[in-house]
């Protein structure tokens, strides 16, 4: 397809699979069919509740626009729960140094759009971001998962009403390698799985989950349209990798002109308090006069 080279694949019983970390295949193994069992037991495992299938509601995935002018956003799969708990899942491979920001704009987003003209606030439910990153993002901590919400940064305590603003980032590539019973860190093999081994070792786990998601994942990986999808996904993804890898390129070279530039200004000043003449700064600096008579 076009020469594009698929990094995220998985060999697997003679068939080559995509990651289920693709947007595709993350959308198709949980929403898919319309059965929401494996997403209820994926976001169980997650937040530590008991949900169940008939009690999710799959939610429209744009957020509302501000002004005419706001960027149009759709988030990766946007959920409401029976008890009016509201949860965004975004997956996202590649660090675009953003998510952070990202994820608090999302969510104030989908806070205010609980409100309208006139309504009490008593009817704003909770907000669950959870971001699953295939990188490396928060840093001086070894912990896959870190949970924050609003608190009192002098003693620690939660603020009023802090569980309406609930965001999370489960790291990939800090799964511990030791993964004991916790379904929530097979769920997240799954995800980051590479290998054929990786795939069996998750359905022998619990064949009737996960067993039934790399199913979803092989015939999804076979399904020419979703192949199409998929190509288009990562043409994208590289494109956006490229443009931030040339953006920082730029950002490093203006700063490093600006540093000069400051290096030549401090020589400047020293040789105006030692009693240089401006000529003769200009000529050595290569400053401007008129930036010299300002020091």
């Amino acid at each position: 397809m076009g020469g594009i080279d698929f990094a995220n694949t998985i060999p697997y019983e003679n068939e080559v699979l995509f990651s289920p970390t693709y947007d595709a295949l993350f959308k198709g193994i949980f929403l898919g069919t319309g059965d929401y069992s494996l997403l209820a037991s994926l976001l169980s495992s997650i937040l530590k509740l008991d949900i169940k299938a008939n009690g999710i509601k799959v939610d429209d995935s744009a957020l509302p626009k501000d002004n005419v002018r706001d960027r149009g956003v759709r988030l990766d799969l946007k959920v409401t729960l029976k008890g009016g708990h509201i949860i965004n899942v975004e997956m996202q491979i590649d660090n675009e140094y953003n998510m952070a920001k990202r994820s608090i704009v999302n969510a104030s987003k989908i806070i205010a759009g609980q409100v309208k003209v006139s309504e009490d606030y008593d009817k704003v439910c909770p907000v669950i971001v959870i971001n699953i990153l295939n990188f490396n993002y928060i840093k001086g901590s070894k912990r896959f998962h870190n949970r924050y919400r609003l608190k009192n940064i002098a003693n620690d305590s939660e603020m009023p009403d802090a569980e309406i603003f609930d965001i999370n980032f489960v790291e990939l590539p800090k799964l511990p390698k030791s993964l004991g019973n916790d379904k929530f860190v097979w769920w997240m093999k799954f995800l980051s799985a590479e290998t054929e081994e990786d795939l069996k070792m998750v359905i022998a786990k619990e064949p009737e989950i996960f067993g039934i998601a790399v199913n979803k994942l092989k015939k999804l990986s076979a399904n020419e349209k979703i192949r199409e999808r998929i190509y288009q996904e990562e043409k994208d993804r590289m494109d956006r990798v490229s443009a931030l890898a040339k953006s920082r390129r730029e950002g490093k070279k203006e700063g490093m002109k600006e540093g000069i530039k400051e290096g030549k200004i401090k020589d400047a000043i020293k040789m105006k308090a030692k009693g240089f003449n401006d000529d003769l700064i200009a000529e050595i600096t290569e400053l401007s006069i008129n930036e010299i008579r300002k020091l």
